[in-house]
């Protein structure tokens, strides 16, 4: 499973489910899941506030994001 913090739940959602995932968990609560059309891997997204800085958010976030690849979050 793999998080992204987003600063607008419905436009993200409309984003992925154009690449064709397919959306599982309403984002009206701040927070959204998808599955990928194939396999059983899911993706998610978490309202943030304000809005992240740069394509990744900032140094931090990408630092974290590093930090945690592989793991079982």
């Amino acid at each position: 499973k793999v998080t992204i913090p987003v600063a607008d739940i419905p436009r993200s959602v409309d984003f992925y489910t154009r690449l064709g995932l397919i959306h599982i968990v309403d984002g009206r609560a701040g927070y959204a899941r998808f599955e990928y059309p194939d396999g059983d891997s899911t993706f998610s997204l978490h309202r943030v506030s304000p809005a992240p800085a740069g394509p990744l958010g900032n140094s931090a976030s990408l630092a974290t994001a590093r930090s945690t690849e592989g793991s079982t979050v």
